[in-house]
Order: structure tokens, then C-alpha cells, then sequence
């Protein structure tokens, strides 16, 4: 079901973001997403194949599960404070300085996103499968195994 108003939903979000924030304001709002989702899925994409072997080796899942949770989330903080930091200098180096305020509204997704993948990934280590084929109801994410 979530799939299924993944395209609907997104269609009136367009529209309503469009209508908020202007053509321009949209086009800017969009060229910080698509960058911030791409680092996102890179992430995402690096450690997804070591993670679900390593949780599905494992004897015992949990303590090597806390060290992944724990390494995702550095990793996903550390690119967040980047994003943050950076905020200023990537705007300018776009032309585009208003874009500043997204970019440090970005990063703050940036670990969330993260934790969520690891999540994900130990759902699949771990054989359970069903609960990871109900998460896929956040829009059809790609998966990277």
C-alpha cells in the first residue's frame, strides 16, 4: 500500500512545494535533495553487502549488530556535521547562497537516513525478510544486495 502512494503522494508534495516556494525556490530545493541523496544511498551502498554477511555469519547477531549501528552512525554524523559546516561554501560554489539554510536542514537527515539503513540491512542479515519487505513501503528505496 505504501508503494502504491509513494507516486500519488509525491506528485501532490511537488505541487505543494512548487506552489510554496517558487520555481526557483523548488529548483534550488531540489538540487540540494538530489545531493544529499546521492550521498545518502552512497552510504547506504558501501555497507550494505558487509553488513548482512556479517550479521547473518555471526553467532551471535546482537554485539556485532551494536558495533555496525554504532559505525553507521558515525559515519552518517560525521558526513551530517560536513553537510553543516560546509553549508555556506557548497552554496556558494552553486551560485546559489540561498540554498545555505537547506543544506544545514539536509544534514540533520543525513544519520537518521543511516540508522535506518543498518536497520534494514540487520533485518536482512538476521533472515527476516518479511519485516524488510514491509519497510520498503518508505517509496520503493533501490537496494544495493
Amino acid at each position: 500500500m505504501g508503494d502504491g502512494l509513494a507516486l500519488p503522494m509525491g506528485f501532490f508534495v511537488s505541487v505543494f512545494l512548487t506552489r510554496s516556494l517558487g520555481p526557483e525556490g523548488y529548483g534550488a530545493y531540489a538540487l540540494v535533495t538530489g545531493l544529499v541523496l546521492w550521498v545518502e544511498w552512497s552510504i547506504a551502498g558501501l555497507f550494505c553487502r558487509a553488513t548482512v554477511k556479517m550479521i547473518g555469519e555471526a553467532e551471535d547477531w546482537k554485539p556485532v549488530g551494536a558495533g555496525l549501528l554504532r559505525l553507521y552512525l558515525l559515519i552518517g554524523a560525521g558526513v551530517g556535521v560536513l553537510f553543516y559546516l560546509l553549508a555556506t561554501p557548497l552554496a556558494t560554489l552553486m551560485g546559489e547562497p540561498a540554498i545555505t539554510g537547506y543544506f544545514r536542514l539536509f544534514a540533520i537527515d543525513i544519520p537518521l537516513f543511516s540508522l535506518a539503513q543498518a536497520h534494514k540491512n540487520m533485518l536482512v542479515g538476521t533472515g527476516r525478510f518479511r519485516p524488510r519487505a514491509i519497510t520498503s513501503a518508505d517509496g520503493g528505496s533501490p537496494d544495493f544486495f
